[in-house]
């Protein structure tokens, strides 16, 4: 064997007594029970003239990783608060948008809607959601919310229309558009009340 391989091997050979130090013994898990126990069994490697060299080298590559580690946990919380305010910043234009905003599924269910969109329909913003838009618009207007969403999905003609609530006896006149999000198979219909 060449002196590179010898290297090679010792250092194989370090790793998988470490390995075996650090998971052997009467836990069940395999793993140590602390960080200490691991220190310990690093410390005892060092300690050994013909292993002390690979040892701190062994150290020094566990700091890096573990300063890697910190580095990508920093990371991903500033993108979470990041994520976070981008989602309030959207709820907030959603919610507060001049016109009214419905998002269905494909069975014309509310899944989301504005506050400008539940006056259009006659009804509180927090009894909305799971009901079927079907049932809120007037009976004249439901072949042309299917239309209206048929166009949005395939994309195709011009996805607007006029659509009258029908709640409670007072029809509420509107111009509605659609868009089709192929991410979530869900429809966001733009309601500008007249």
């Amino acid at each position: 064997m060449s002196h590179t391989e010898n290297e090679a091997q010792a250092l194989a050979d370090l790793r998988n007594r470490a390995v075996f130090r650090l998971t052997a013994g009467s836990r069940p898990s395999g793993r140590l029970s602390n960080a200490s126990e691991a220190l310990s069994v690093l410390h005892e490697l060092a300690s050994s003239p013909s292993t002390a060299g690979d040892a701190l080298a062994l150290l020094h590559e566990l700091q890096v990783h573990q300063v890697e580690v910190d580095l990508q946990n920093e990371e991903l919380r500033n993108s979470r608060a990041e994520l976070e305010l981008a989602l309030r910043r959207q709820a907030a234009l959603f919610d507060l948008a001049p016109v009214g905003m419905l998002v269905v599924d494909d069975h014309s269910v509310l899944q989301s809607v504005n506050r400008i969109g539940a006056q259009w329909l006659g009804r509180d913003v927090l009894g909305l959601a799971g009901q079927s838009m079907l049932r809120l618009l007037s009976p004249a207007s439901v072949d042309a919310w299917n239309a209206l969403l048929a166009l949005a999905r395939r994309g195709t003609g011009d996805t607007s229309c006029s659509l009258t609530s029908g709640h409670g006896g007072a029809a509420r006149g509107a111009r509605a558009a659609a868009s089709f999000d192929a991410d979530t198979g869900r429809c966001t219909v733009v309601v500008m009340p007249m």
